[in-house]
């Protein structure tokens, strides 16, 4: 972290630090790098202490959940958890306790959010059954019933509908560079080697590879799905990567589409966003 800022400060560059744990080995040497860092820590709840206790377990067998709300209150006492962002996985076994969960834990963040766990082929295909439905009509349903429990306790709404973001293979200043040095465009896309775009040297030359020229210029003009397609502005042709990783594939084509809305799900979308303007 020293030699990371160090680097920031030399060339006059704005460096963010993140961190992802499952917080249950955290103690006060690593709350004081959170502090001294301003490190945006990043957690993960898998539903109330019941069904949390029997999906993320210690090596000794037993549950984290008393260990992770112990941990929370340490960091709520120590005033750090304004770098705190909550996720809690949804999926069909626990969406029913969903409000239950965020009464429970959402105090200790404001970043408190909900995730819909997905299904991708080759990785977790014993749990499939389990996952949200992603068929759009049901996929959008199940967001709007999760926003409206999250602005009942306060909570802010990370997106109404489409993709906010441009998709970072065109970005020309995002990349990611595993611990081999490998480089990627999309954070994605990390550990599958077949969609590096090239690798650093050990003097810091980036050699790029024949992906990078086809990466860095993605676009959904390329994808014939997208072209005429009238929900284009809203969507940008989806997040490529995650449905080349979905769909298993190992070609290095991250061309595909993934429809990420529809007309009823728009609509939808907008019948409750007037039903709640009507109720301001």
């Amino acid at each position: 972290m020293d030699g990371m800022n160090s680097l920031a400060n030399k060339y006059g560059c704005r460096i963010k630090n993140f961190m992802t744990t499952n917080f249950t080995l955290v103690d006060d040497a690593i709350f004081d790098m959170i502090e001294k860092y301003q490190i945006n820590t990043q957690i993960t709840i898998d539903g109330t202490k019941e069904i949390h206790d029997k999906r993320r377990i210690t090596k000794a067998g037993t549950g984290t959940y008393n260990i992770i709300l112990k941990n929370l209150e340490r960091m709520q006492q120590r005033e750090i958890n304004e770098n705190l962002s909550m996720r809690i996985n949804i999926d069909e076994n626990n969406i029913n306790q969903a409000e239950e969960i965020i009464r429970e834990v959402g105090k200790y963040s404001v970043d408190t959010y909900f995730g819909l766990l997905k299904h991708y082929n080759g990785l977790n295909d014993n749990y499939k059954g389990e996952f949200i439905s992603q068929k759009l009509d049901n996929r959008e349903k199940t967001i709007v019933y999760l926003n409206s429990i999250m602005r009942k306790y306060n909570h802010p709404v990370p997106e109404e509908f489409g993709k906010l973001a441009p998709c970072s293979m065109g970005i020309e200043n995002k990349w990611h560079i595993d611990c081999h040095l490998n480089v990627y465009k999309c954070e994605l896309a990390v550990n599958h080697e077949e969609l590096k775009v090239g690798f650093l040297t050990i003097s810091g030359e980036f050699i790029p590879n024949a992906n990078f020229y086809k990466q860095i210029t993605h676009s959904p003009e390329k994808m014939d799905k997208c072209v005429n397609c009238e929900l284009l502005p809203l969507c940008g042709g989806g997040c490529t990567t995650e449905e080349y990783i979905k769909q298993g594939r190992k070609d290095a084509n991250t061309d595909i589409p993934q429809c990420m809305c529809s007309k009823e799900g728009l609509i939808y979308y907008l019948k409750d966003y007037v039903k709640r303007l009507k109720n301001l």
